[in-house]
């Protein structure tokens, strides 16, 4: 009936255009979900931020620390941030059709596959509360959902059915004010941006009661924060610092993607026909006809 289906109503893949074999409420093919770019090389433990080979030239570097700067300068109040795959390719295409076309589908297998990664993270609590990172009210009224909460409801759903006591709390974590779109803004915009934008509701502040036990809805929990993207972290720290003043136990940030600086980012293999080949010109010699012309240099190799 399946295959009939597809028949009688054909529908092509959103990213790559092949014929969908398989009725879906998401209109991916089963090649393009194998095909989300994951991340290798070294990586930050805290905030997973890719080191590369420049990162342990410092002086100041312990053997075996694998903390980023930002991590090692200015620790963030969350205990460790993952993501499953890098934010490029075919998750980068999933992500925007989630973000921006309502594909909200996507959300499902997404949340599943970040809930398998959370999964496996060691020393993580038994039992976590998941936060997603909340829009401010007039722009998830202006845009309909939230696509961080879709992707915790997943998460839950796919935690639940592995057996983890994990619960959403989708109330307590508020955005105060509207902030800018973080694309386009470099690190120290992007912390200016986010900062003082997240409370946790009904609780106190704890500079009021420094020495007193802080109270409040998520006081004493251990916080899963989930958000679409990681980049340079500076949601995640200010959600995370609001969350700790919040009371909560601990901190810890799953994202479905991870971007990367570009220094750190493998060089791609293109296809032929989008590899352009440059070669220095062989100098002409019309001045002196009797020495040779110069040797031909060796090919360049450039991405288009």
């Amino acid at each position: 009936m399946d295959v009939l289906a597809s028949a009688v109503f054909p529908s092509a893949c959103a990213l790559c255009a092949a014929p969908l074999l398989h009725l879906s409420r998401a209109p991916i093919c089963a090649t393009c979900w194998l095909d989300l770019p994951p991340q290798s090389g070294p990586l930050c433990l805290c905030c997973g931020e890719a080191l590369g080979a420049h990162a342990f030239a410092g002086a100041d570097r312990a053997p075996g620390d694998w903390l980023c700067r930002p991590c090692r300068v200015a620790p963030p109040h969350f205990e460790r941030a993952i993501s499953p795959g890098l934010y490029d390719g075919t998750l980068r295409a999933l992500l925007h059709l989630l973000k921006y076309q309502r594909v909200e589908p996507i959300a499902h297998t997404l949340g599943a596959h970040l809930a398998a990664v959370v999964a496996e993270l060691p020393a993580l609590p038994t039992a976590l509360t998941v936060v997603p990172v909340p829009l401010y009210r007039a722009k998830q009224r202006q845009r309909g959902y939230n696509q961080a909460e879709l992707l915790a409801r997943a998460l839950v759903r796919a935690g639940r059915a592995r057996g983890l006591a994990w619960t959403l709390d989708t109330a307590h974590l508020r955005r105060l004010r509207p902030t800018v779109s973080q694309a386009g803004l470099n690190p120290r915009q992007r912390r200016d941006n986010m900062r003082g934008a997240f409370a946790v509701t009904g609780s106190a502040a704890r500079h009021n009661a420094r020495h007193a036990p802080p109270a409040g809805p998520l006081a004493g929990h251990d916080i899963l924060l989930i958000d679409d993207i990681y980049t340079t972290g500076a949601t995640a720290r200010a959600a995370s610092h609001a969350l700790r003043e919040g009371g909560v136990r601990s901190v810890w940030v799953a994202t479905a993607a991870r971007a990367q600086p570009l220094h750190a980012l493998p060089l791609l293999h293109l296809p032929m026909e989008q590899d352009v080949a440059f070669w220095a010109a062989p100098a002409a010699s019309s001045a002196n006809p009797g020495l040779p012309a110069a040797p031909r240099q060796p090919p360049v190799r450039r991405r288009s």
